[in-house]
């Protein structure tokens, strides 16, 4: 989600892309997801051991999200599309293997119940984190930014004929973002993703205590029910 959201306001407002610039470069994001998803799924049906390529895809993931909070204002955009591609391959393998080690441990019948339980616990995180990590944007961007940037426009100063008559901080937002909003905007946003990774390193940590259960076979339940003789 903080991928999502806030990697094309890094886009627009500090290498000064258009929106539609913004847009295209979550693509690669998605192709690295579908192509961990594909990788990892393979494997797993192949060798088994689900719990290795989670807790490798972690380390792909960690490995993006240090190089998002790690860039500077000068960054190139392929450069940020490289990281976005690195960040889709890490979460490739967690969204199909979570549910798997989910539905291997418990009982075929209780299959709908485990599976549906682990999708809304996983959206009511995304969206607690999707807030929390926008608040973390409000704060920096108003610690960063310079008062002249804060400071609201006079309703007398806008006439008809020249337009607005913008703070110095704002005067080319419409066009190129200024030296002091990218700089601020790579704070923040540099911030966010370092807060991103500490949660996805307690994730992989976490992981590791998750027991590996043999991959089930069948549908059959592992202590059937006896039946009483006639």
């Amino acid at each position: 989600m903080s991928i999502i959201i806030f990697e094309p306001l890094f886009m627009v407002n500090v290498l000064g892309t258009t929106a539609t610039q913004a847009g295209v470069s979550l693509i690669p994001l998605s192709l690295g997801v579908v192509t961990g998803s594909m990788l990892a799924g393979q494997m797993v049906s192949r060798f088994g051991h689900y719990k290795r390529w989670m807790l490798g895809g972690g380390v792909v993931l960690m490995i993006g999200l240090s190089l998002l909070a790690t860039m500077s204002a000068d960054v190139t955009y392929y450069e940020v599309l490289f990281y976005v591609v690195l960040c889709g391959l890490g979460l490739g393998p967690s969204m199909p293997l979570y549910t798997l080690a989910v539905q291997n441990a418990i009982e075929p019948r209780l299959l709908g119940q485990a599976t549906s339980a682990s999708q809304f616990f996983r959206q009511i995180g995304g969206a607690v984190a999707a807030a929390g990590l926008g608040a973390v944007l409000s704060i920096s961007l108003a610690q960063a930014l310079p008062a002249t940037v804060n400071a609201p426009v006079a309703a007398t100063e806008v006439s008809v004929t020249e337009g607005p008559n913008l703070p110095p901080g704002l005067a080319q937002v419409a066009g190129s973002p200024t030296p002091a909003i990218r700089v601020a905007f790579t704070h923040a946003i540099s911030r966010i993703y370092l807060c991103t990774l500490l949660l996805v390193m307690a994730g992989w940590v976490v992981t590791l205590f998750i027991p590996e259960l043999p991959l089930r076979k069948s549908n059959a339940i592992s202590q059937p029910v006896a039946v009483a003789a006639e």
